[in-house]
């Protein structure tokens, strides 16, 4: 979106009654420009069932949420920059994941840590950063960077969220 009014460097998330959509997101990309990222959490069972014409698509959901009165106040000349695309996200540690290997650690999305019910991943994003930079701190000091000098980040992301995913 372009010119939306007070836009900050704060992430805004709103939640609201529509069936299947966990939450819409304003994220600023362009505070000069005052241009946002605006966005919402679907199922991708919405998604695919949103083809058929007489079931509720999330792109009427999104449009929905733009014509809201407090957007419409901060965003008067609404105008889109691009078309409206959809990304599946990776979720809840399944199958055989590669948290890290030999010279790499995967955090965050990378290594799906996104919650499975409401496609929340930045607290496991900032957690798995702050694990990946306490193995990374000791590999780059003693210049080892071998799975068996990694493997503590992969025990430190299981102990953390293999309950939470299991």
């Amino acid at each position: 979106l372009q010119q939306v009014a007070s836009l900050s460097d704060e992430l805004e998330f709103y939640f609201q009654q529509q069936p299947a959509i966990f939450y819409h997101w304003v994220f600023p990309v362009n505070l000069a420009e005052s241009v946002a990222n605006v966005g919402l959490i679907a199922t991708t069972q919405q998604w695919r069932s949103g083809k058929r014409a007489h079931q509720a698509r999330p792109e009427a959901a999104l449009e929905e949420f733009c014509r809201t009165p407090w957007l419409q106040t901060r965003a008067p000349q609404l105008a889109w920059q691009g078309s409206i695309q959809a990304a599946p996200v990776a979720s809840g540690m399944r199958g055989k994941l590669a948290l890290y290997g030999p010279r790499f650690l995967c955090v965050g999305e990378a290594a799906a840590l996104v919650d499975t019910q409401s496609a929340e991943g930045i607290s496991e994003a900032l957690c798995s950063g702050r694990i990946a930079s306490e193995v990374g701190s000791v590999a780059l000091r003693q210049d080892r960077f071998d799975l068996k000098q990694l493997a503590p980040y992969g025990e430190g992301i299981r102990t953390r969220y293999l309950y939470q995913y299991d």
